[in-house]
């Protein structure tokens, strides 16, 4: 069964190996605004980490797009006043 997830927080050199890997395993990435989006099974969801923790990346794989992410951070920000 193939699962949609995305990785944040990563530069664009980052996300061009990043796709890179994923076709390596006949997974995919794409890169979107804000990250990657990676599709595959769990178990080559669970390789893009080992991989990219083993290549000292700093990311996080989450189920929500990051620009949704970002929204949410900036809303949440906003409602606390820390910003306007």
């Amino acid at each position: 069964m193939k699962i949609t997830m995305y990785v944040r927080l990563i530069s664009y050199s980052e996300a061009c190996d990043l796709v890179k890997y994923m076709e390596s395993i006949e997974a995919a990435g794409f890169i979107t605004v804000g990250g990657v989006e990676v599709i595959g099974t769990k178990e080559q969801l669970d390789k893009l980490s080992v991989w990219a923790e083993k290549n000292c990346f700093r990311f996080e794989l989450c189920s929500e797009h990051p620009e949704k992410v970002r929204q949410n951070i900036i809303t949440d920000l906003r409602s606390k006043g820390v910003i306007k």
